[in-house]
C-alpha cells in the first residue's frame, strides 16, 4: 500500500480526528503516504470574486485562506506524530465526486471517510456523500463511525 486518502470535514472535529487517527495507523503500518483531503464546497473562485461587496470577498477569501492554515497544520502534526508523509489537499466541489477523483488520480489502495448521519429532508436536499462513495468506488473504502 502506498497511497491513502483521508476524506476530512474540517468542521466536525471529533469525526477528523478518528478520521485522521485511523489513517494514519494504516499508514504508519504500510509505510504508505497520507493524502488529508477536505472539500470546500464555497472555497473563493474567480467568479466568486466578480460580483458583491468587497466586504463579501474578502469575508470569503479570509475563511479559504483560515481553512487551508488549519488543514495544513493537521497534516504537519498527523506526519510528526506518526512518523508518516501526510500531504494536505484542498479542493471546491462535489465531496463524492472529488473524493473519488483524488483517489484515482493519486492511484489510493485505500479511501478512509467518517459517516454523518443525514436524514428526512436535510438527506434529500445535501445527499450522503459517503454512501455516493461507498456506492460508486473502484478501491477499497473504510468508514469510521
Amino acid at each position: 500500500m502506498k497511497n491513502i486518502i483521508a476524506a476530512i470535514d474540517l468542521e466536525n472535529e471529533r469525526q477528523r480526528n478518528d478520521i485522521l487517527r485511523v489513517a494514519a495507523e494504516y499508514a504508519s503500518a504500510f509505510n504508505a503516504k497520507l493524502w488529508i483531503l477536505h472539500v470546500a464546497l464555497d472555497s473563493p473562485g474567480p467568479a466568486d470574486f466578480e460580483a458583491g461587496p468587497q466586504t463579501v470577498r474578502d469575508r470569503v477569501s479570509f475563511e479559504a485562506r483560515t481553512e487551508h492554515r488549519e488543514l495544513q497544520n493537521l497534516a504537519k502534526k498527523t506526519a510528526e506524530e506518526n512518523g508518516i508523509e501526510a500531504t494536505p489537499l484542498m479542493i471546491k466541489g462535489l465531496v463524492a465526486d472529488e473524493i473519488l477523483e483524488h483517489a484515482e488520480r493519486r492511484d489510493a489502495e485505500l479511501i478512509v471517510v467518517g459517516h454523518r448521519h443525514r436524514s428526512g429532508l436535510v438527506a434529500a436536499l445535501m445527499g450522503d456523500p459517503t454512501r455516493d462513495v461507498l456506492g460508486k468506488a473502484k478501491r477499497p473504502v473504510l468508514v469510521v463511525p
